[in-house]
């Protein structure tokens, strides 16, 4: 089950790091959660697609992309997004969780010796609303330096906000900003560049 989306997911961007001269990148059996109820379990719920060989119909014809990559511990969003599918396709199960920083440090290995990320790159399907914020308080927090650079998916956000949906884009920006940071929008993805190292 989980570990047959993993196994799929894993070899989509072995591809894909490969295809891009991307070989620092690093993948992780781990889902971050900043969830109250999951807070010191280290155990969370995991909605995920599926991919099993009894899957129904409707579930195998579905985009590749869609049966590997999205998986949530938000399994109320993942009911609202899938509308009718969600009790055919989508599995529950348990997976180890925690926050992005504890992530770094215990499954990726990283800012042991360094004390600054150099790049952050974050495309997490409308998550990073929640995501990035949250991650560039604790690096704060914990005394570690900001990256100077930040690439982020924002269109989602964006479609959110013209729909006036939510403002979690402008509150990425407001906190980018207040940090120091330039931005550079695009259609789908946006760039921070940190102007002001003194932050």
């Amino acid at each position: 089950g989980n570990a047959v989306n993993f196994k799929l997911l894993s070899q989509n961007y072995r591809n894909f790091s490969q295809q891009h001269g991307m070989f620092c990148s690093s993948i992780s059996h781990w889902a971050i959660s900043y969830n109250q109820e999951d807070k010191g379990s280290g155990v969370c719920r995991f909605c995920r697609f599926d991919v099993s060989e009894t899957a129904l119909p409707v579930c195998k014809s579905q985009p590749d992309w869609l049966q590997t990559q999205v998986g949530t511990v938000n399994c109320e969003h993942s009911k609202k997004a899938m509308g009718d599918k969600f009790d055919k396709c989508i599995v529950r199960d348990e997976v180890e969780c925690g926050s992005t920083l504890a992530l770094f440090r215990q499954k990726v290995g990283l800012l042991e010796a360094a004390s600054r990320i150099s790049m952050l790159q974050i495309d997490t399907e409308g998550y990073e609303g929640i995501l990035l914020p949250k991650l560039l308080v604790e690096l704060s927090q914990h005394g570690y330096e900001l990256p100077p650079v930040i690439h982020f998916e924002s269109k989602i956000l964006r479609r959110w906000r013209q729909k006036g949906k939510n403002r979690q884009l402008q509150d990425i920006y407001d906190l980018l900003k207040s940090n120091g940071y330039y931005i550079l929008e695009g259609i789908e993805d946006d760039l921070a560049i940190q102007t002001n190292n003194d932050s």
